[in-house]
């Protein structure tokens, strides 16, 4: 509820029952503060202490991203991100998966396709050679089995419901560890991204 009412989504009697609370309450006011310095510090802020408008999108794009994830229209699928929800993407690929897998011959079926965002349901127990991308915002999700991705100098080992991103102007592979994996990989062309949401 604090964050919701430093970037202004708390209205009417929520707002007032809040700034009651808040003005009886010195811990209260303090992550007040504290959230709101790093909001400012994070966004700016305008003159009056409310988040910048683009925050307030960035969060509204959040929320709407939520959405989509409960609803998951495969015509309006939600841009993966940490938090999405590996049984609601599972329940996804189990309608496009073969009812047969032979995760040795690699499958592959396009879920998302613009010019700004691609997202790909992959079975396979390939790995994907390394590569290096300086305007493509690349992320997966592992749906089954476990894989282990070099980036740069590190190494990350990510098991099924795993999420990873991978910076850009880094070099990176995929080794799978398994008999295969299943994910969904999803790429966000940031040329093409002028007033897109990324959820982090």
């Amino acid at each position: 509820m604090i964050l919701d009412y430093c970037l202004g989504l708390l209205i009417g009697d929520q707002k007032v029952a809040f700034e009651k609370e808040m003005q009886k309450n010195p811990d209260l006011q303090a992550a007040v503060a504290s959230l709101r310095a790093k909001l400012e510090q994070g966004a700016g802020s305008t003159a009056n202490g409310t988040p910048k408008y683009t925050l307030q999108n960035k969060t509204w794009a959040l929320v709407e991203n939520v959405i989509k994830e409960k609803k998951m229209d495969p015509a309006d699928l939600p841009l993966l991100n940490k938090h999405s929800d590996t049984n609601t993407w599972a329940a996804l690929a189990g309608q496009y998966l073969p009812k047969k897998l032979d995760k040795s011959r690699p499958y592959m079926r396009l879920l998302t396709g613009t010019d700004r965002v691609t997202q790909v349901l992959i079975a396979t127990s390939e790995g994907f050679p390394d590569e290096e991308h300086d305007d493509l915002l690349e992320s997966f999700i592992i749906l089954e089995g476990e894989c282990e991705c070099r980036i740069g100098s590190d190494t990350v080992r990510v098991k099924a419901g795993g999420y990873l991103e991978i910076p850009l102007h880094t070099s990176h592979d995929v080794r799978i560890i398994s008999d295969g994996i299943v994910g969904v990989l999803q790429r966000i062309n940031l040329s093409k991204n002028e007033g897109a949401m990324q959820c982090k």
